[in-house]
């Protein structure tokens, strides 16, 4: 399966792999929104090191959307993205990131997954983004 989902901790873990459609990553959300361990701060981890999608601006502003879209009423947790380091990967990381963000909810962009995990575990509110 292209996209998974799973719950460690109270975070929602998404897992975005091989070809996988913005269809999937959003379905994959959403069946997270629906499960009962999904809280008002469950925090919401994309990783997607494993990933060899190349959506559009287009696609990428579109699932975004649909994303924030269906959140649940009153969440406030945290979001991170952690995205392999080769440029065209990073780059549409930096997208998804960047669009979430104009979007009204901050979501910083990883390399390493132990530093997203420390940032969705650490206090206080996600970084304004420049």
């Amino acid at each position: 399966m292209p996209v998974y989902v799973e719950f460690r901790n109270d975070i929602l873990f998404v897992t975005i792999s091989g070809e996988s459609t913005d269809d999937q990553l959003s379905a994959a959300v959403f069946a997270g929104y629906a499960n009962s361990l999904f809280t008002p701060t469950t925090s919401v981890l994309l990783d997607a090191r494993l990933s060899k999608a190349n959506p559009s601006g287009e696609e990428v502003r579109r699932t975004c959307s649909k994303i924030i879209g269906r959140r649940p009423a009153g969440h406030s947790g945290k979001w991170a993205l952690v995205t392999a380091r080769e440029p065209l990967q990073f780059g549409i990381g930096r997208m998804r990131g960047l669009t979430m963000t104009g979007f009204g909810v901050p979501m910083e962009v990883f390399t390493d997954v132990h530093m997203a995990l420390a940032f969705l575990q650490s206090s206080g509110l996600p970084r304004e983004s420049s």
